[in-house]
């Protein structure tokens, strides 16, 4: 399995200029962390290759970022491509590494709080951790629920009302994503399912161009 997997971090290692160690350490426990198979390893590679070559982050930040939010992504099933394109819009806003996995992290459990001032501020931005399903949308339909909100409620009350349910420390976090909005969101997603369709071959080949 490792043999077989070699060529597809070399190429992992070629698009991200890190080392073959580096790059194959990464992935491998990004993989480890979202509960993946050895087999799914070329999906993977094309996943993060379309994230770092189409946002403001690296191999090595992305790998920083699953490290922190990574195991509670698929506990709450929020799929690789959902968390890596999350992370790449963070990125964008200059949030990047462990800041962007902890913040990211902290955004899922939350919509699981059983705390009454939360479970109140969530009814009234009309969130849920149901929207994270993949039938209703996942991150994406959340931010666009986030964005509806703040639409309704006005900046100062949405802020209030995010803090009551993210938490303080991670309001910045939450805010990167609701300011790119939805739209953004679903281009950088695009991006990653344009590496997915092409395969990994035609970011090398962009690269070297």
């Amino acid at each position: 399995k490792t043999m077989k997997g070699i060529p597809a971090v070399l190429q992992l290692a070629a698009a991200s200029g890190v080392n073959l160690a580096e790059s194959a350490d990464t992935v491998t426990n990004i993989m480890a962390g979202m509960g993946l198979q050895a087999s799914e390893l070329a999906d993977v590679n094309n996943i993060l290759i379309g994230t770092f070559t189409s946002s403001n982050v690296s191999l090595s930040e992305l790998g920083q970022a699953f490290k922190m939010v990574g195991p509670v992504a698929k506990g709450v099933g929020v799929s690789l491509t959902d968390v890596s394109t999350a992370i790449g819009l963070m990125g964008n806003a200059g949030i990047k590494g462990t800041m962007a996995g902890t913040g990211l992290r902290k955004m899922l459990l939350s919509l699981y709080s059983s705390g009454k001032k939360a479970k109140g501020a969530m009814k009234e931005l009309r969130i849920s951790a149901a929207d994270l399903s993949e039938e209703s949308g996942g991150m994406e339909n959340l931010i666009r629920k986030l964005e509806a909100a703040r639409e309704v409620k006005g900046v100062t009350a949405f802020t209030t009302l995010s803090t009551d349910v993210f938490g303080l420390r991670s309001l910045p976090k939450v805010q990167a994503l609701v300011e790119q909005g939805a739209a953004a969101f679903n281009k950088q997603k695009e991006a990653v399912a344009k590496a997915r369709r092409e395969n990994i071959a035609f970011f090398l080949e962009q690269k070297q161009l």
